[in-house]
């Protein structure tokens, strides 16, 4: 089994530090918060190419965030509250931002959801280990699972993310048992997180 330590390598994110983006952050770290990239801005990061957009994620609750940017007059908008997601629009920039949450129940599709305030908790719940990374707006990387090395694996494989990660949505709802799951992807060496964090080693 791979145990990885976090690790914090440095990624050069220059280009997302946009004055929105550091306005959103700044706000929050006033208010005793932190909020970080993730999704595919990071897996771009990593692999060198410019993200076209971003997410963000944060440890403060949706009510909390309301109530900053409220204090802050950033403008926002509540498109996914249950999921802990607003819209904050600066300089005409839409950027999500979700609070750090638990998948209670889930199906593959949809989830009952609670908050928190740990990262690697959070990381656990996502479907593929480079989807668990995370970088803060200084370029620190957080790899909780060894996603580095697993996407790096896809791109030698000239596979993409996304491809793998639509595909890994479709076969999580028709796979019925983990071994038949882990079979297919042993090739690959990947490790994959499946619903309610049940972590399966694939390597």
């Amino acid at each position: 089994m791979r145990l990885y330590e976090v690790d914090r390598p440095k990624l050069d994110v220059s280009s997302l530090r946009t004055p929105a983006v550091m306005q959103l952050n700044k706000a929050m770290i006033r208010a005793g918060h932190e909020v970080r990239i993730v999704g595919g801005a990071v897996r771009d990061l990593v692999l060198g190419k410019d993200p076209k957009d971003i997410d963000m994620a944060t440890d403060a609750t949706p009510d909390e965030m309301m109530k900053i940017f409220d204090q802050a007059g950033i403008r926002y908008e509540p498109t996914g509250l249950q999921h802990g997601t607003l819209t904050v629009i600066l300089d005409g920039e839409p950027i999500e931002i979700t609070t750090l949450r638990i998948d209670k129940e889930t199906d593959g599709r949809h989830a009952e959801v609670e908050f928190t305030r740990d990262w690697k908790v959070d990381a656990e719940r996502r479907d593929l280990t480079f989807n668990a990374m995370s970088v803060d707006l200084d370029g620190n990387l957080y790899d909780y699972f060894g996603g580095v090395e697993d996407l790096k694996i896809l791109n030698a494989l000239n596979l993409s993310a996304m491809l793998v990660h639509e595909w890994m949505k479709i076969f999580c709802v028709f796979c019925a048992t983990s071994d038949s799951r882990a079979d297919l992807l042993r090739p690959i060496g990947m490790q994959i997180h499946w619903p309610l964090s049940s972590k399966k080693q694939l390597a």
